[in-house]
């Protein structure tokens, strides 16, 4: 699967049974600002998958099977505000993750396995107003 049109600012793929996105999915796809890829049956997220993304600001992986989140995955998308990954089978976030995404506001883990949280994870996001992390086993 693969999406060519060059000027899609918005895309829903959400409630499907995706269980694997290849890294060049949405690479023609540089103006893609909101993607919802929630409610599929997504298990990780390859590093380089959001490599051509740099627009998007708002980010939906909630309901998946997703058990890591590589710090790769999400460097490139220095325009991200809004980032769910609820309802997953996270149990650690690395703490160099989020260190491109400055412009992060809203970030939720809520329900996931998650047993600790570096402190100095989110020393980068000084616009974060809205964490979510309750239901985790911290």
């Amino acid at each position: 699967m693969s999406y060519y049109n060059t000027q899609l600012v918005e895309l829903s793929l959400a409630k499907n049974s995706i269980t694997h996105i290849h890294t060049s999915t949405f690479q023609n796809n540089t103006r893609l600002r909101h993607l919802d890829l929630s409610e599929n049956s997504l298990i990780s997220i390859h590093q380089e998958i959001f490599s051509y993304n740099r627009e998007l600001e708002w980010l939906d992986l909630e309901r998946n099977n997703i058990t890591d989140i590589q710090p790769s995955a999400v460097r490139n998308i220095s325009a991200l505000q809004h980032f769910d990954v609820s309802h997953n089978n996270i149990n650690s976030v690395h703490s160099d993750t989020f260190q491109h995404n400055v412009e992060l506001q809203l970030f939720g883990l809520q329900i996931n396995r998650i047993t600790y949280i570096d402190p100095s994870i989110f020393r980068y996001q000084p616009k974060l107003i809205s964490l979510y992390v309750s239901n985790n086993e911290i």
